[in-house]
């Protein structure tokens, strides 16, 4: 079977995906560099970080699935871009504009993208091995 090729809502939607698993994987970084610097407990912020991580990872994994063409893919892509909406709009509240304007968007934008027509084309392309040439 001939490899199909991703159409761009799906690389915009894994490339959001990608950019949030680098945010977070960056966050958890700095989290455990300024550990020590922290009243906290060391303990509580290097489980936390490591917590971080493992999200960052189930995205990326999610994200490089659905360039693959992985259904399954899609739902998990969706569930975490509905959580980065929701945050958003919480760090929007609690004075962090920016920042959960951004997430806002990016979790938006992702979420149209996994529901747009071409991405059901090629899901139901992959799954049966037909070209999307005359799909799209």
């Amino acid at each position: 079977m001939a490899s199909l090729q991703a159409p761009g809502s799906i690389k915009v939607a894994a490339g959001v995906g990608f950019l949030e698993a680098l945010a977070i994987a960056g966050y958890s970084v700095i989290m455990i560099i300024s550990a020590g610097a922290s009243e906290t407990g060391m303990g509580r912020i290097i489980a936390l970080a490591i917590f971080f991580l493992v999200i960052a990872a189930v995205i990326a994994f999610s994200a490089c699935k659905l360039l693959a063409g992985k259904p399954s893919a899609r739902s998990m892509l969706l569930v975490w871009q509905l959580f980065a909406v929701i945050l958003g709009v919480q760090t929007v509240v609690g004075g962090q504009l920016f920042i959960g304007l951004l997430a806002v968007f990016l979790g938006g934008l992702a979420i149209m993208m996994l529901f747009s027509s071409s991405v059901n084309a090629f899901f139901e392309a992959h799954s049966s091995g037909r070209s999307l040439d005359r799909d799209l």
